[in-house]
């Protein structure tokens, strides 16, 4: 990297750097790392090597390259990872760009600056006409007297004279031609200001998750943050929480009007579309189905959250649902009887099905019976958490976060059930849930599926040998909680986490002679199992042993 003279500077926006920095070299990186140019700290959006300015030193032009996952934006532009743009004096170039955490964002305003051989010539060609010798300069003001009489003289004689048809159109070429350049002053004015709007638009219809242009948009309730159906899906099966604010969700929508806007938006300004490859991937990974945009079931929901909600149906303005959080509902369940006096309950007739469930099968629930909700399918069922678990009364209830599910008492219908409540001994682990299992490590995680390939075992012997083992108190020591046992009663997100801890026990008994050398030989890392920079650094979880206790404490 040579050394050159400042040709441009940064001049800083937003962010935690307020001083201006000058360019004085021919290749300036921006980034986290302690060897970039441009330092930017404490700051998670920002990569290791964010993004990098290089100088043509031949053609005087300087070029932003971006290096990071998140992008950099110029002016209205986002640069993905490779891609680059050219400079110019005036440009924009923000680095970080959230609407939902605007004090992280980092901007700058490039400027250009002029060579000292660039603003000689200037100043030489504004002074040109500047003599040094004084009795030539008393000369030629004495000259430039003399024609100023010449002419004002003119001036007067042309005003005393009448004007001809040639000078009308002398006078409307002028002012033709003065009305052209005021109406591209004020298209130039307007196209600045619609580029403004442009940028504050996109802003607004940007999703939270992947920071692009929204893509076929659901809104949460009640917090009504916008997120891609595609971007969203995989959180929903790892949280019930709102990406943005961690407020608790209970309905999902579509957003026609963010759609609509994102539309005309795009017909405006079709750089800004999306490649077909995103919109394929995001297709692809929306697992949103009609059954989880129900409102019906958003009602109903809100009980677990206590909220109180009045539903207005699409089909008639008069048809008036409220609910008020009771512990007492208006509809039915399976078991509910059909009779529909008025000590009954009223039913909805799509959930007075017969029970699939044999063991349930024979129960009927009372005039005045408490129920309580699916937190999977949102469906109603009969609260019997106080008699004792038995084949008249299968489980409802999680024994780890004490959620409601109605998989084991007669079947969840929810179409994208997984399975939601189970005893931990009878769950059917999928591989593609298990991808970071071992300390949230995927580099540790491959280890042991490669294991399990190499010795022709599957998932399930993996958990049966786990049950084996915790039921001979073998992995006591570790245990998920106080009495824990695989006849356990756990949600299919209980399983996950009661998983991850015995997998790495189970991880941990296997032999290093049984394992590649290349594993075996690894160092420690001091941190041991509790190292946080195994779950976002391949780099670190692959050079450092994982599998063991934190050192640093000892």
């Amino acid at each position: 990297m040579t050394s050159t003279t400042v040709n441009a500077k940064l001049i800083p926006l937003a962010g935690c750097n307020t001083e201006v920095i000058e360019i004085d070299k021919e290749e300036i990186t921006i980034g986290r790392l302690e060897e970039c140019d441009i330092k930017i700290l404490n700051n998670p959006f920002v990569s290791g090597r964010h993004c990098k300015l290089v100088r043509d030193t031949n053609l005087g032009e300087t070029w932003l390259i971006d290096l990071s996952k998140n992008g950099t934006v110029v002016n209205s532009n986002k640069l993905r990872k490779d891609q680059q743009t050219k400079l110019a004096n005036g440009d924009e170039i923000k680095i970080v760009l959230r609407s939902d955490k605007q004090n992280y964002n980092v901007s700058y305003l490039y400027e250009e600056i002029k060579s000292f051989s660039e603003t000689l010539e200037y100043n030489s060609f504004e002074d040109e006409s500047y003599e040094l010798n004084p009795k030539k300069r008393l000369a030629n003001q004495d000259l430039e007297h003399s024609l100023s009489k010449k002419s004002r003289q003119e001036d007067i004689n042309t005003v005393e004279k009448k004007p001809t048809a040639a000078d009308n159109q002398e006078v409307s070429k002028k002012s033709i031609s003065q009305s052209k350049i005021e109406n591209n002053e004020t298209k130039s004015t307007t196209t600045s200001a619609q580029s403004n709007d442009g940028e504050e638009m996109l802003e607004n219809l940007t999703c939270g998750i992947c920071q692009d242009l929204l893509h076929d948009c659901v809104s949460l309730q009640p917090c009504l943050h916008c997120f891609c159906s595609g971007c969203y899906s995989p959180w929903m099966t790892q949280s019930d929480n709102c990406p943005s604010c961690r407020i608790a969700v209970v309905q999902i929508s579509r957003n026609h009007i963010i759609n609509n806007l994102v539309d005309a938006y795009v017909r405006q300004h079709p750089d800004k579309k999306r490649s077909d490859e995103d919109i394929k991937d995001l297709n692809e990974k929306n697992k949103i189905t009609k059954e989880m945009l129900d409102p019906q079931k958003f009602i109903k929901r809100a009980r677990n959250y206590g909220f109180s909600y009045t539903y207005y149906s699409d089909t008639d303005g008069s048809d008036l649902e409220s609910y008020d959080g009771s512990p007492y509902d208006n509809e039915r369940c399976r078991q509910c009887p059909r009779d529909t006096s008025s000590d009954t309950c009223v039913a909805l007739e799509d959930n007075c099905h017969a029970a699939t469930n044999n063991g349930a099968d024979s129960f009927t629930c009372s005039p005045s019976a408490v129920h309580v909700v699916c937190t999977c399918c949102s469906e109603l069922l009969p609260d019997r958490r106080s008699e004792p678990i038995s084949d008249q009364r299968p489980p409802i209830q999680c024994e780890q976060c004490f959620s409601v599910y109605c998989n084991m008492y007669w079947g969840c219908q929810a179409a994208s059930c997984t399975g939601c409540l189970c005893r931990f001994k009878d769950k059917e682990f999928k591989e593609e849930w298990l991808r970071d299992i071992v300390n949230s490590n995927v580099y540790e995680t491959d280890i042991l599926m490669n294991y399990l390939n190499d010795n022709n075992l599957k998932i399930s012997d993996m958990l049966q040998t786990i049950c084996e083992r915790l039921t001979s108190s073998e992995y006591s020591g570790t245990l998920v909680s106080p009495n824990f046992s695989p006849m356990q009663v756990l949600c299919h997100r209980c399983c996950i986490s009661a998983l991850r801890v015995l997998s790495y026990c189970y991880r941990k008994d296997i032999p290093d002679t049984e394992l590649p050398v290349e594993v075996t030989r690894r160092p420690k890392c001091w941190y041991g199992k509790e190292c946080r920079t195994q779950r976002n650094k391949l780099a670190h979880a692959s050079n450092y042993n994982h599998i063991c206790e934190n050192s640093k404490r000892r």
